[in-house]
């Protein structure tokens, strides 16, 4: 039995790339989910596929000791991310995965294609899934104490709090972004 980790960007909502992505994984495939704003509509596509579902939720704090313990036992992770969220648990699972030689896909609404290990590939996705292997579990998984999850969403009940909270997390957001990006070097 394959183990399959799905991960989505907080504000995904294309659910027909995810159906066509799933509806290539075999009925003997596990899919583990983590709660989410799109866990619904997640748990309806794998029902109409007839594959297993498994749940994980966090506490807060501890969402990626609880990402590792899950990358653990899969063998391969499908990320249906845009790129532009930082500090998310997407971001995180593809980074774990990469650096521990996990397989990974991931898909986004730019192309009509799919990264494999970070990779743009053109071979037929149904091809490279039946190529990964059933590993040996569980694994061992090395940690990075740089990838941290920020969580953007404020509770605050008066406005000028709320207001003032946000633009210090842009602001953090935004410095993150500075440091990550591609720069130019003139020679």
């Amino acid at each position: 039995m394959m183990n399959c980790l799905v991960v989505t960007d907080t504000n995904w909502d294309n659910i027909p790339i995810i159906n066509k992505r799933l509806s290539y994984l075999s009925e003997n495939t596990r899919v583990h989910v983590f709660y989410s704003k799109g866990i619904e509509s997640l748990i309806k596509i794998t029902s109409n596929l007839n594959l297993s579902v498994l749940r994980h939720s966090f506490k807060k704090g501890s969402e990626f000791n609880k990402i590792l313990e899950c990358l653990k036992v899969i063998d391969f992770c499908m990320v249906f991310t845009d790129l532009i969220e930082y500090n998310n648990i997407p971001n995180a699972v593809m980074t774990t995965c990469f650096t521990n030689e996990i397989p990974f896909f991931s898909f986004s609404n730019f192309n009509e294609g799919y990264f494999y290990k970070g990779e743009l590939n053109n071979t037929k996705f149904k091809k490279v899934l039946r190529e990964i292997k059933n590993t040996l579990k569980p694994r061992t998984i090395e940690k990075h104490t740089d990838i941290k999850i920020e969580n953007i969403f404020i509770k605050e009940t008066d406005i000028n709090k709320a207001v003032y909270k946000i633009k210090e997390k842009y602001s953090v957001l935004n410095s993150l972004r500075e440091t990550k990006r591609i720069k130019l070097i003139d020679l």
